[in-house]
């Protein structure tokens, strides 16, 4: 008996003080941003996020919570970090949903979106998708949406944040979306932004990218792409397998030259 006291104390003083941090960052956050100090806020960044952090496991639907990651997206603002600081938002949005957080942070919404350089329909799809009314109670839901919205800006700077929230969306779920699961190959052998989003139009299975798209530019760019990527990480196996598939294509002289030096480099580890 005496040791489950003990235990609750300690579990009691552990939620105290992640309420108390929380309360603390987020008056600093305020007071840093209406200052405008952005040395202060440039040191303050990494430590911001690993309190985000903890709020999104927290999945704790609070005005505070909300409130916070609004901050947040205005010490990016002000940091001149445009791309996350409208990721901030839509953490805001999508996670953690609030009318009075949103009517607030409208106009921040709509300038960060310009200095992005979206487009008007881009940014109907985030208002309109990511809404408090519209939004699900079930959080894997809400790691999803928030997952699908930040692939469609199409910013490589977001590319690492986005692989943090789908790692926590994997924690949740058995069944990870085909599309997302192309994203994550496709960022992992880095194709670019725009290139990504032509492909993921056009994927809908499981089976490999490359086997899925008929143009044949595109599809030996990714076949180049996976095959310098694991030749890169010295996964030989998995490069060999690729290039197996890969010369089966009718290839130009260059790609053909191409394809050889990689082959060549096997050769020498085998």
């Amino acid at each position: 008996m005496k040791k489950l006291y003990i235990i609750l104390l300690v579990l009691l003083a552990f939620v105290s003080f992640a309420q108390f941090s929380v309360k603390t960052e987020l008056k600093y956050l305020e007071l840093i941003n209406k200052q405008k100090n952005t040395e202060l806020i440039e040191n303050n960044l990494f430590n911001a996020e690993l309190v985000s952090d903890s709020l999104i496991k927290t999945e704790t639907n609070n005005y505070e919570n909300s409130e916070y990651f609004f901050e947040l997206s205005k010490s990016y603002f002000l940091a001149k970090k445009y791309e996350l600081s409208l990721f901030s938002l839509l953490r805001q949005r999508c996670l953690f949903p609030n009318e009075s957080v949103e009517q607030k942070s409208e106009i921040l919404f709509n300038e960060v979106i310009y200095r992005c350089n979206l487009s008007d329909s881009i940014s109907k799809i985030l208002l309109n998708q990511n809404s408090s009314k519209n939004n699900d109670n079930v959080f894997s839901k809400k790691l999803e949406l928030l997952l699908n919205l930040s692939i469609k800006l199409q910013k490589k700077k977001l590319v690492p944040p986005i692989f943090k929230i789908g790692l926590e969306y994997r924690s949740k779920v058995n069944n990870v979306p085909i599309w997302y699961q192309h994203w994550e190959f496709l960022s992992i052998i880095n194709v670019k932004e725009k290139i990504k989003s032509v492909i993921l139009e056009k994927t809908y299975n499981a089976t490999p990218i490359y086997e899925q798209i008929s143009e044949k530019n595109l599809q030996n760019k990714i076949y180049r792409k996976a095959i310098k990527h694991y030749l890169k990480t010295n996964a030989f196996v998995q490069a060999k397998t690729i290039i197996s598939d890969y010369e089966k294509n009718k290839l130009s002289i260059f790609l053909s030259t191409d394809l050889l030096i990689k082959k060549s480099r096997i050769f020498l580890k085998f």
